[in-house]
């Protein structure tokens, strides 16, 4: 007789709807054929055939090393040798079993495949729940190791000081929480990521400038340490950035070897540096971190793409003479870019705020995340039909409409200078 957990499991994952196995004349043997069949008031169809083993092995067995390199999963089909000895015994041991899928007449093969077998499935699912308490005691033993670590904050710039408070608390909310600031990574990359979250952090309290390179390899210790996060760089980087509002220099990372740019065009200054209404500018991250930027301009408009600023910046005059201060994140909205305009608005007496981005997925983000940035200012959206809209939930809502049909970029509406007053002074 088939034990429950294994109908349950064949259930599961083996059977299609409506289908059951016919149980009903099974002989008492290890390896067992067991019809899939469809029942109705009227009809009763035999639609395939299980081959699988039902005796009882050692859950301190493992699949031999060969079985391991096919990596199955419980939907997953193959197509093995059945003649070879070896996939033979996997049957006989109940690692796989096979499926065999008939005609409409019930006896015609249609297909042959090989499946997951009960015994893998269990051996599986024990190793992912051993490896599941393994990362819960290391994220037991981060958290313990965030809490331990300390620093003078008195030694610290104002910037480098809320960076490095701000990348602690972070750090303590992921180890707490296992990840879930960032549910849409797999638990391996979570932990890999807190992982480099504490390394930063216990680099950046020691050190007052170091390399990519000395983060692993002070974390590690071992050969290839200096190595271990190269693979996820831009995206750790770029993931602790955007939450802890600074570029990683601030800290003391030192050789990053990218630069990010944020382009405008219009009237801005600074501290270190001024700039007129003209050709096109670019600050830097690493200025944007040390400076607190504001305009005399009484409309700040926020586009996507590098082309539109460029062509609004070369209407001569057209942006002092309507107060414009126009911005480009260039498709990607980085930390130093949030940070510049944060700056620009809060320092500032600006009158209304211009958002403009591409008519896809991608651009409707964007301007999610700008608006996010905006405050209370009075806000404007450029519409897929060239209207002016002064409401987000609206916008979104048109948005959402138009994506259901068609996209289109930016330049598409790019128009001239007539068009752009009007949305101005809308």
């Amino acid at each position: 007789m088939i034990n429950q957990i294994v109908l349950d499991f064949l259930q599961a994952y083996i059977l299609k709807k409506d289908e059951q196995l016919d149980i009903s004349e099974i002989e008492g043997k290890e390896t067992i054929d067991v019809p899939i069949v469809k029942r109705t008031e009227r009809t009763f169809r035999v639609l395939g055939m299980l081959t699988l083993s039902i005796e009882s092995y050692s859950l301190a067995d493992s699949p031999d090393e060969e079985l391991k390199t096919y990596h199955f999963t419980p939907r997953k089909k193959l197509a093995l040798d059945d003649q070879r000895i070896q996939v033979k015994r996997w049957m006989e041991q109940g690692w796989i079993m096979k499926e065999v899928r008939f005609r409409k007449d019930g006896k015609t093969v249609e297909s042959i495949c090989y499946r997951m077998g009960y015994r893998l499935f269990q051996y599986e699912e024990n190793k992912r729940l051993k490896k599941l308490k393994a990362q819960e005691q290391v994220w037991k033993e981060l958290e313990e190791k965030i809490e331990h670590i300390s620093f003078d904050l008195e030694m610290l710039n104002t910037s480098r000081r809320e960076a490095i408070l701000t990348l602690k608390e972070m750090a303590l909310q992921m180890a707490k929480n296992q990840g879930g600031i960032i549910e849409q990574w797999t638990m391996d990359k979570r932990l890999r990521f807190l992982h480099f979250t504490v390394a930063l952090l216990q680099i950046s309290v020691q050190n007052r400038d170091f390399d990519w390179k000395e983060i692993g390899a002070l974390y590690y210790k071992r050969i290839g340490g200096s190595k271990e996060f190269d693979r996820n760089k831009e995206e750790f980087i770029e993931q602790i950035e955007d939450y802890i509002g600074f570029p990683l220099n601030v800290i003391g990372l030192t050789s990053l070897g990218r630069i990010t740019p944020l382009f405008f065009a219009g009237q801005l200054k600074g501290r270190f540096a001024a700039f007129q209404y003209g050709p096109v500018h670019a600050l830097t991250d690493l200025a944007i971190a040390e400076e607190q930027y504001e305009t005399n301009a009484k409309t700040l408009w926020l586009v996507e793409n590098r082309a539109i600023l460029t062509r609004i910046a070369a209407e001569t005059g057209f942006l002092e003479e309507n107060q414009t201060l126009i911005i480009c994140n260039d498709g990607h909205l980085r930390s130093s870019h949030k940070e510049a305009i944060s700056q620009i608005i809060s320092n500032s007496s600006l009158l209304q705020v211009i958002l403009w981005t591409d008519y896809d997925r991608d651009g409707l983000q964007i301007a999610r995340e700008l608006y996010q940035i905006i405050g209370e200012l009075p806000c404007k959206w450029i519409s897929p039909d060239g209207n002016v809209i002064t409401d987000w939930e609206v916008y979104e809502t048109e948005m959402h409409l138009y994506l259901e049909h068609k996209q289109k970029e930016q330049e598409q509406l790019l128009g001239g200078a007539e068009q752009w007053k009007r949305w101005v002074h809308h």
